[in-house]
C-alpha cells in the first residue's frame, strides 16, 4: 500500500493555521450565523458521532429557513474523511457569502428565496478532531473502537464512512477493506456507523435534488468531479438518468478553474460497486450526487492557497444553484378533496422503466413536492400514493426553465362501488370527481335496453353520491334482476353491475 503512504508525504502541519476551522470553531461560527440572520438560517442536529457523541450539524439557508417549503433542495456536505478538510472550508465560506450578500445581491437573493440550501460542514467530527489536534493529520476514518479497549488505536480503530453505505456494501470492488486496520474499512454492516445513519435519515427526510459531497485527493488525482455511475455486469450498465447526471457534472466541472490556471476540472463517472454516499444517494432516492475532489495534489494546503480553492469552487456552486432553478420539473401532489400534501411516487415512464434503480422517486410528505432534473422533451408521469387512484400526466419540459405541475389524487376506497349490492329499494352510486363536472347516469337491463338516462351537474369535487331507487325514467319499478350502471364524468367511464331483489 505504498501508494497510499505517498499521498501523505508533505502534508505538513498546515492544519494548525487559523484559516482552517476546528470543529468547535465551526459550531461557534454557525451559532453566529443563526444569531445574526435568524430568518435565513435554520440549524439542525441530524445525529451524533459514533464514539464521542458530538453533534452532527446541518444548516439550512433559505428565505423562510424555519419553514419547509415546496422548493428544490440541495445539499453540500464535507469531511466524510477526516483529513479532507477543504470541503469544510468551502462550505463555511459559501454560507458566509450567501448570508452577507443576501441584502444587496440579486443573484444571491434569488437562490436563497427560491431554494432550500443545506450545508453539512463536518459529517465526521470525531475524525476531524483527530486531524486538527495533530494526533494524526492523515487520519481518514471515524473513531469507532474496533477492538473495544476504550482507547483510540490508529492501527486498528475507525471505519471509512464513505465505504459504509448500504448500496453494494456486500458486492463491492476496488478500494474497500473488510478488516478493521484497513484504510478503506467498510465496517461490520451497512450503516453500522451513527454518522452514516444520520446521513441516511437526513436524505430520507429532505429528498434532495442534488448533493455535492466534497472530498480531496488523499490518494487519488484531484480537480475532478465524480458522478454516478458505471456498473459492469448490470443491465443497464449506466443509470437511467445518465445523460442528465453526466451533463450536470461536466458543466459544473467547467466552471471550476484548476489551481494552476490551466483549464478547468474534469468530470469522470465512478464505479457503482463502491458502497459510498454518491452511489447510495442516487440508487435510493434518485439524488444527483456529485463528488468533487477539490485541490490538485493534497488534502491540506498552505494557508495562502485556501482562498483560491474556495473561490474557484464557489464558481461551480453558484452555477449549480442557478442550473437547478432552470431545469426539469417541479411536481406538487395533493389530495383532491382536502388539498392535503401527499407522499407520492413520481415516475417518468419514458425513463424509469429500464431499471429498478433508483428505488424511490418520492415527494416530500410535508409539502407534496418533488423536483427532478430532466432534459427538454415530452414525458409521461405516473403519480401514485397509498390509498389513492394512480394518475398519468403528460408534461412538456422546455430548455432553460423549470416546468411546474400540480397533481391532485383521488382517494381510492371499496365504497366507490354501488352499495348495498344486491339491493331492494335503493342503491348508492358513489363517484369521486377531480373537479366539478357534469355526470351522466345510464342504466341498462341484461337485454341492453336502457331503463334510465339522467344527467347531473355536480358543483363540488371529491366524493359525490348518486343513487337509484329501482325505477325507470317513467317512474315505474323495474323487474328484479341484473342491471348495468354506467357513469360518465371527467371524460372517464365507470361501469358496475347491480342486482335488484
Amino acid at each position: 500500500m505504498f501508494w497510499i503512504i505517498l499521498a501523505f508525504i508533505g502534508l505538513g502541519h498546515y492544519i494548525e493555521d487559523p484559516i482552517y476551522h476546528t470543529y468547535d470553531e465551526v459550531l461557534a461560527e454557525i451559532g453566529s450565523f443563526a444569531a445574526t440572520y435568524p430568518d435565513l438560517v435554520f440549524v439542525d442536529t441530524i445525529g451524533f458521532s459514533q464514539t464521542d457523541s458530538l453533534p452532527i450539524i446541518a444548516v439550512k439557508i433559505s428565505d423562510n429557513a424555519h419553514l419547509t417549503e415546496a422548493e428544490p433542495k440541495v445539499l453540500f456536505n464535507g469531511v466524510h474523511h477526516a483529513e479532507e478538510v477543504l470541503g469544510c472550508e468551502v462550505i463555511m465560506a459559501t454560507m458566509r457569502r450567501l448570508l452577507e450578500n443576501y441584502p444587496q445581491n440579486d443573484t444571491v437573493r434569488r437562490f436563497v428565496d427560491s431554494l432550500e440550501i443545506w450545508f453539512l460542514p463536518i459529517l465526521n467530527p470525531d475524525g476531524h478532531n483527530i486531524v486538527t489536534a495533530l494526533i494524526d493529520t492523515g487520519w481518514r476514518k471515524n473513531k469507532r473502537d474496533n477492538n473495544g479497549n476504550g482507547v483510540f488505536d490508529p492501527d486498528s480503530d475507525g471505519v471509512d464512512l464513505n465505504r459504509n453505505y448500504g448500496f453494494n456494501w456486500e458486492d463491492f470492488v476496488g478500494n474497500v477493506d473488510t478488516v478493521p486496520w484497513g484504510y478503506f474499512y467498510r465496517g461490520t454492516a451497512p450503516f453500522s456507523e451513527s454518522e452514516t445513519q444520520a446521513m441516511q435519515r437526513f436524505c430520507a427526510r429532505e429528498r434532495f435534488v442534488v448533493s455535492v459531497n466534497y472530498h480531496s485527493p488523499s490518494y487519488s488525482l484531484g480537480e475532478k468531479i465524480y458522478y454516478s455511475w458505471h456498473w459492469p455486469g448490470h443491465t443497464p450498465p449506466f443509470p437511467v438518468d445518465f445523460q442528465v447526471i453526466q451533463e450536470t457534472a461536466i458543466l459544473m466541472a467547467w466552471q471550476i478553474p484548476r489551481d494552476d490556471g490551466t483549464g478547468s476540472y474534469t468530470a469522470v463517472y465512478g464505479d457503482a460497486r463502491v458502497p459510498n454516499a454518491r452511489n447510495w444517494m442516487y440508487a435510493t432516492y434518485g439524488i444527483i450526487s456529485l463528488t468533487p475532489e477539490i485541490c490538485s495534489r493534497r488534502v491540506q494546503i498552505p494557508p495562502d492557497e485556501v482562498p483560491i480553492v474556495i473561490e474557484h469552487n464557489q464558481k461551480g456552486i453558484f452555477w449549480l444553484l442557478d442550473h437547478i432553478l432552470h431545469t426539469g420539473i417541479g411536481v406538487v401532489v395533493s389530495d383532491t378533496q382536502t388539498g392535503t400534501p401527499l407522499e407520492a411516487e413520481v415516475r417518468v415512464l419514458e425513463i424509469d422503466t429500464f431499471d429498478i434503480y433508483p428505488l424511490h422517486r418520492l415527494t416530500d410528505p410535508r409539502t407534496g413536492a418533488h423536483f427532478r432534473m430532466l432534459r427538454p422533451g415530452d414525458y409521461t408521469l405516473k403519480v401514485e400514493a397509498e390509498g389513492y387512484e394512480p394518475k398519468f400526466v403528460q408534461v412538456h419540459v422546455d430548455d432553460g426553465v423549470m416546468t411546474h405541475i400540480e397533481v391532485k389524487l383521488l382517494r381510492s376506497s371499496p365504497i366507490l362501488k354501488p352499495f348495498p349490492n344486491p339491493f331492494r329499494d335503493k342503491v348508492a352510486l358513489p363517484l369521486a370527481l377531480e373537479h366539478p363536472s357534469k355526470v351522466d347516469l345510464e342504466i341498462f337491463d341484461v337485454t341492453g335496453r336502457k331503463v334510465v338516462s339522467r344527467s347531473y351537474q355536480e358543483n363540488s369535487s371529491g366524493l359525490v353520491q348518486l343513487s337509484w331507487d329501482g325505477r325507470d325514467d317513467n317512474g315505474n319499478r323495474v323487474p328484479d334482476g341484473i342491471y348495468f350502471v354506467q357513469l360518465r364524468a371527467d371524460g372517464e367511464r365507470h361501469v358496475f353491475k347491480v342486482l335488484k331483489l
